[in-house]
């Protein structure tokens, strides 16, 4: 078992700390619908590979999508 290193509050502003590497705590990432946290990775992936610009952008707006999907 692995630790990992908390990187600070979760952007949903639960006031949950997020682990290092992740987008949000786990308790809200699964409150995100389940296309919408397949279109994150989907795009995080393709960002990974390309590392272009365009496909940042559409990384951040997946990103800023799961975020604002929490009640």
């Amino acid at each position: 078992m692995s630790e990992n290193t908390l990187r600070g509050d979760c952007p949903t502003g639960c006031g949950r700390s997020v682990e290092d590497g992740h987008l949000m705590c786990k308790t809200c990432w699964f409150k995100v619908p389940a296309g919408l946290r397949a279109m994150v990775w989907s795009r995080w992936r393709r960002y990974l590979r390309s590392a272009a610009a365009k496909d940042w952008d559409r990384y951040m707006q997946a990103r800023d999508d799961a975020i604002a999907s929490i009640p």
